[in-house]
């Protein structure tokens, strides 16, 4: 038995409208297709994006959706993760977000470099790059993170 990929990323949403909006302007995704799901009770909006291939964003507002803000410190989902190319595309992705209005904040550690940053529920999404070289005379900390 093999695994092919992820097919989707499924997120529940407290306002289906202002998340669709929300990852189509701030992050290039496109809609896909809308419908109700009568037998879950969710309204549900599928993204995709030019760069991800096949994978696709599900965004399900349940009928009985808590209004109360995601938090990765609940058992379950922790944060989403997306690669970028190289740092200089991080970098631009972070003046993009900014642009945007969308707090960042970026992190380079051992074997990575991070940007995270939040979705109108509040869940942590992060896009990511394989350092390519440590820069020279740097060093690790104890948090893993690259030293001064």
């Amino acid at each position: 038995m093999t695994l092919t990929g992820i097919d989707h990323l499924g997120l529940t949403v407290a306002d289906l409208d202002r998340a669709t909006r929300w990852y189509c302007e701030t992050l290039g995704f496109e809609r896909s297709l809308g419908y109700r799901n009568a037998a879950i009770g969710a309204d549900v909006e599928i993204l995709v994006h030019p760069d991800l291939g096949d994978l696709r964003v599900s965004l399900r507002r349940y009928d009985d959706t808590a209004r109360d803000p995601f938090s990765e410190f609940a058992t379950g989902l922790d944060h989403v993760a997306f690669g970028v190319a190289d740092g200089d595309q991080l970098a631009r992705w972070q003046a993009r977000l900014e642009a945007a209005g969308v707090p960042s904040t970026r992190t380079d550690l051992v074997e990575l470099s991070i940007l995270a940053f939040r979705d109108p529920d509040n869940i942590q999404l992060e896009l990511c790059t394989p350092i390519q070289e440590r820069p020279g005379g740097s060093s690790i900390d104890e948090s893993g993170r690259l030293a001064p």
